[in-house]
């Protein structure tokens, strides 16, 4: 007769091997809690003026290896709204992502328990590519999915920015004068189990 020492390891090994799936299961955003923006601030002759802009509709995924991808379209960016249709079309689609790597550990979070790592990501458009390490701060909450935030944004440069073809076609139909060297980037995300 099994004794109930090892009865209990038979039951606990399942359970644990399910906890450990979930873990390391993939994830994706959930679209409707999702954000990430772009602060652009426009340098006049009578002040400075920042200009947040929003990604709608943001899609992302972390494989169970950690593997972090977010796809970004131009016309996903809110600005977009205000340009006259001919502009639109002139500039046609416009991809870019931001790409890096996390530790599938962080899933192992208790309930309302945060941490927070510096991550390598890199945003890679059509004329350039460029990484920087971001303080990334992800917190378990109660209904089981996970928060993702940038504790401080991550940069793309002006002049980098500036290499995509319709940068100016958009700045200056917006009617800015001059961009500030950096425009910061930050994410707040909501991710949620792949079912």
């Amino acid at each position: 007769m099994h004794s109930l020492h090892s009865i209990g390891r038979f039951l606990v090994i399942p359970i644990g091997l399910a906890c450990s799936l979930h873990a390391f299961a993939d994830w994706k955003f959930d679209p409707a809690k999702s954000d990430l923006s772009a602060t652009f601030t426009d340098q006049r002759t009578s002040g400075n003026v920042n200009h947040v802009y929003h990604v709608q509709n943001l899609q992302g995924t972390i494989d169970a290896q950690g593997h972090l991808s977010i796809p970004l379209q131009l016309s996903q960016l809110d600005l977009m709204n205000g340009l006259p249709d001919w502009v639109t079309a002139m500039i046609g689609s416009q991809n870019a992502d931001i790409t890096g790597t996390i530790d599938p550990t962080w899933f192992n979070l208790s309930e309302g328990q945060s941490i927070t790592r510096s991550v390598p990501l890199t945003f890679t458009s059509h004329h350039h590519s460029r990484t920087q390490s971001v303080d990334l701060k992800m917190t378990r909450m109660a209904n089981g999915n996970y928060q993702v935030t940038t504790a401080r944004p991550m940069f793309l440069h002006a002049n980098e920015l500036m290499k995509e073809s319709y940068s100016h076609i958009i700045l200056s139909t917006l009617g800015y004068q001059n961009l500030a060297e950096n425009v910061p980037i930050a994410l707040d995300a909501q991710i949620t189990h792949t079912q």
